[in-house]
């Protein structure tokens, strides 16, 4: 049996914590809420997870990777937001047989594995997990019979009863066949709509109703809730991340702690921290990687998460802090601290990009004194071949670009090539969009361009015309390895979240599209390549780039 996790995106009950990070990537003492939700999947016998995102892809793959078990995960990625029971439509050809459908803002210990054998032994057609709540709001309530059967769901006319009443739990068991019930020309909701078809028809749907603990992230205070509680132990199959070096006090690695601190368990300091003397840490605290506790801060009952300052003598009490915002209370209430002295983020200091720079700027200095006579030559052979200089330079867009009503945002800087088209070639740019052979999409690729000069041809087939773009690594404007820069009419044209993947990435002179195929390959598998080097780039995958980029070269394949 598989599972779909339903990871979405932004929470806006959540606020600051969400405004760039997907709540699925959240961490829970220590370990984000996704890899909390894999590891609570295998427990209960599922045998395959699928994890679908709308916003921030890059972050929810991370966010995955610290799961250490075996399940096998697949990420997809959604390419716009509908319905989520339209999602899963779409998602069926994974799926064979019976499923399990979960909410990816859940945090739970719930027996899914009984529920399940409920659901055989019940012979349903969909089951869901519920929970008693006080307060069944946030995730709709259900009605349910004295058998079980669920008789409405999120209906606001539910009668009132005395004592506890029955919450979605946000995690389905589901049979294939009640797809054949999704429209696929309008939104309709898992919950809301296909559940409630269901029940309309008198099918077969019912309620589980397991003991344990079940967290619905949708507030400040629930976030702080969830990750105390794991933190007590509360959570069966859950452990706080790092070492236990004392009863309740855990510690990560890398993690400093000042002999003169007090740690009142249970508490967890998480990878990297620095605790400085007559610092309090607990009870009840988690401090979030690299966060810096100075003289005499306290922390009890809070969670500081990660890159936090904590300045000397600040004393913070049933919260969370991220950076200089806390939020505190069964309301949520946000408060920003403007003294950073009190409250501030800590600066990164990571070296891999300052390393990585310091490297492309010496191999291009080396690579253009090498190959400065060689450059000579070309620039004449295109000043007599056309009209025209010898360079050519274009505006491109680079990494961190973000769009705001279609506006490219960004690192945007001029590009160096050798001249390979006569002079008005980009004013006969627009008459000859109708032979894109990318059709409607962003790219263009024109087979026997009459706008390339015959010199022209000679420097595309042997990729001489990019020599100039050493010059821009040597600025600082872009790397030897990365996604190339793209002008700016293409990259306006690239509106959707999955497709803007790739500007997280540095931008380079050579990379995966470039040893792949080039122009040989499709748009979308060129921005599907593209996606895969922002999200998987490294040092090491750089290095590999360029040695295989020599050998792609000489093959010349989608040189154009």
């Amino acid at each position: 049996m598989k599972a779909i996790v339903l990871a979405g995106g932004q929470s806006s009950g959540l606020g600051s914590l969400t405004l760039d990070t997907p709540t699925a990537a959240l961490p829970i003492a220590g370990k984000p809420l996704i890899a909390r939700m894999l590891d609570y999947l295998e427990l209960h016998g599922v045998g395959g997870a699928i994890v679908s995102c709308y916003r921030w892809p890059d972050l929810v793959e991370r966010a995955i990777e610290p799961y250490s078990g075996r399940l096998p995960v697949t990420t997809v990625l959604e390419r716009a937001p509908f319905g989520s029971a339209n999602l899963i439509v779409q998602l069926a050809s994974h799926l064979e047989q019976r499923f399990v459908v979960v909410m990816g803002n859940v945090l739970t210990d719930l027996d899914l594995r009984a529920a399940i054998e409920e659901h055989i032994r019940w012979g349903a057609l969909a089951t869901v997990l519920v929970v008693e709540s006080d307060d069944p709001s946030l995730s709709g309530e259900v009605a349910v019979d004295r058998n079980g059967a669920i008789m409405m769901i999120g209906c606001e006319q539910l009668v009132r009863r005395h004592g506890k009443r029955l919450a979605n739990s946000g995690i389905y068991i589901l049979e294939p066949q009640v797809l054949e019930l999704v429209p696929q020309d309008c939104s309709f909701d898992l919950a809301g709509d296909l559940l409630s078809c269901l029940v309309e028809k008198e099918m077969p749907v019912y309620a589980s109703r397991q003991e344990g603990c079940w967290f619905l992230l949708g507030s400040h205070e629930a976030y702080r809730a969830s990750s105390l509680a794991l933190l007590q132990g509360k959570i069966r199959g859950m452990r706080p991340e790092g070492w236990e070096v004392s009863p309740g006090v855990w510690l990560a690695e890398g993690a400093r702690v000042d002999p003169r601190a007090t740690l009142n368990p249970p508490l967890l300091i998480d990878k990297g921290c620095r605790v400085e003397r007559d610092a309090i840490i607990g009870p009840n605290a988690i401090l979030g990687d690299g966060v810096h506790v100075k003289r005499g801060g306290a922390v009890r009952g809070t969670v500081v998460l990660s890159g936090s300052k904590v300045g000397l003598a600040t004393k913070l009490e049933d919260s969370v802090v991220r950076g200089n915002v806390v939020a505190r209370g069964p309301s949520s209430d946000v408060i920003c601290v403007d003294d950073r002295q009190m409250l501030d983020t800590l600066k990164p200091s990571d070296s891999h990009p300052l390393l990585r720079s310091i490297i492309d700027r010496i191999l291009a200095l080396g690579a253009l004194l090498l190959a400065s006579p060689l450059m000579l030559f070309i620039a004449l052979l295109v000043r007599l071949d056309s009209p025209g200089p010898a360079l050519y330079s274009q505006l491109r867009v680079g990494q961190g670009r973000r769009t705001s009503n279609g506006q490219y945002q960004g690192k945007v800087f001029e590009l160096l090539k050798f001249r390979t088209m006569y002079e008005d070639a980009d004013q006969r740019l627009k008459e000859m969009l109708e032979q894109n052979e990318y059709g409607s999409a962003a790219f263009v690729k024109i087979k026997d361009d009459p706008r390339i000069t015959r010199v022209g041809k000679l420097l595309r087939a042997t990729s001489l015309d990019e020599l100039p773009q050493f010059l821009n690594v040597v600025k600082g404007d872009m790397g030897l390895v990365g996604n190339r820069p793209l002008p700016l009419y293409e990259a306006e044209q690239l509106d959707d979240d999955w497709q803007r993947i790739r500007f997280n990435a540095p931008t380079g002179i050579t990379g995966l599209w470039q040893i792949s195929g080039r122009s040989d390959l499709s748009a979308e598998e060129r921005i599907v390549l593209d996606n895969y080097y922002a999200l998987t780039h490294s040092l090491w995958s750089d290095i590999k780039i360029l040695l295989v980029t020599i050998p792609a070269l000489l093959a010349k394949r989608g040189a154009r």
